[in-house]
C-alpha cells in the first residue's frame, strides 16, 4: 500500500508481530479509516490507541460513517475536521471574535505614558 485507497478494495494485511505492524503503519500517511478484524481486545485496543486515523470499526466496515451523532473525517493528508451532525456544524462554522474599545479601563495601554501609569502597570504585574 503506497497510497490511500478509495474504492471497493479493502487490503488484508497479515501479521505475526503486532508491534511491528504498528511501526509499519506509523511510517505511512494517516488513514481516513481503519477496520480491524480480531477477537482479541488487547490487540485491538493497542492498535486503535497507538495509531492516528479518521475513524474505524472492529469486525465491521464503514459503519462508523452511518451515524450522524459521531464525527467522521480524516487526519492530516487524509483530510481535516469532522462532519456529521453537531460535529459538522462545528467544523463548517466560523466563529469570529470582535471587541469594541470601551470608554473606561483601557487608558493604561494608550499614550501619554506617564510615571503614574507605569506605576499602576507594575502593581498589576506583581
Amino acid at each position: 500500500m503506497k497510497e490511500e485507497i478509495f474504492g471497493l478494495i479493502i487490503p488484508i494485511i497479515k501479521y505475526e508481530n503486532i508491534d511491528g505492524l504498528i511501526q509499519q503503519f506509523k511510517t505511512k500517511d494517516r488513514a481516513l479509516a481503519l477496520y480491524m478484524f480480531s477477537n482479541n481486545k488487547d490487540i485491538t485496543n493497542k492498535v486503535f490507541s497507538c495509531l492516528e486515523f479518521g475513524g474505524g470499526a472492529i469486525n465491521d466496515t464503514v459503519i462508523h460513517i452511518a451515524s450522524s451523532n459521531t464525527p467522521f473525517g480524516g487526519v492530516s493528508a487524509s483530510g481535516m475536521g469532522n462532519y456529521h451532525g453537531y460535529f459538522g456544524f462545528k467544523t463548517f462554522s466560523y466563529a469570529k471574535t470582535i471587541l469594541t474599545k470601551g470608554k473606561i479601563g483601557n487608558n493604561l495601554r494608550y499614550r501619554p505614558y506617564t510615571n503614574q501609569k507605569f506605576e499602576l502597570i507594575k502593581k498589576n504585574f506583581k
